[in-house]
C-alpha cells in the first residue's frame, strides 16, 4: 500500500531544494542550543551531590529520543 511522504518537498511550495537543507541545519542548531542550555542549567553551581549528572541524564534522554526518530 502506498502512503504519502512524511515531509513535503520544498519544490511544491516554489522554493529551491536547498531550502530543506537550510531548514534541517537551522533545526539541528536549535536542538544543540537547547541541549546546551539544559546542560548549563542543570550543572550550574547548585551544590548537587551527584556533580551535575542529573543534567547529563536529561540530555541523554533527549538525544536518545531524537536518535530514535532518525530514519534508518
Amino acid at each position: 500500500m502506498k502512503s504519502l511522504p512524511d515531509q513535503d518537498p520544498p519544490e511544491i511550495f516554489g522554493m529551491h531544494s536547498n531550502a530543506d537543507i537550510a531548514f534541517q541545519r537551522d533545526t539541528s542548531d536549535l536542538y544543540c542550543r537547547e541541549i546546551l542550555n539544559i546542560a548549563a542549567e542543570k550543572s550550574g553551581g547548585g551544590g548537587d551531590d551527584d556533580g551535575g549528572s542529573g543534567g547529563d541524564n536529561i540530555i541523554l534522554e533527549i538525544v536518545n529520543k531524537y536518535i530514535e526518530g532518525i530514519p534508518q
